[in-house]
């Protein structure tokens, strides 16, 4: 869906893979935004995590992981 908006829009959308879990990784696209557009305009995390299974079977690590990204 991103390289159709892309194809549609071209330079006025700027996309960027990212794990919104990595503190590096994220300061490393901030800044590359910045040296390629000047500014930044609007920011869409789309990020999501899932459990699949009973609750209960989740490790607390699992759990806390999911409850932390969404």
């Amino acid at each position: 869906m991103l390289n159709d908006l892309k194809a549609q829009y071209g330079d006025l959308l700027w996309v960027a893979p990212l794990d919104v879990t990595d503190t590096a990784a994220v300061r490393r696209v901030i800044n590359q935004a910045f040296a390629e557009l000047g500014r930044i305009d609007v920011v869409v995390n789309n990020a999501a995590y899932a459990l699949f299974g009973a609750g209960e079977e989740a490790t607390t690590t699992r759990f806390s992981s999911s409850w932390t990204l969404t």
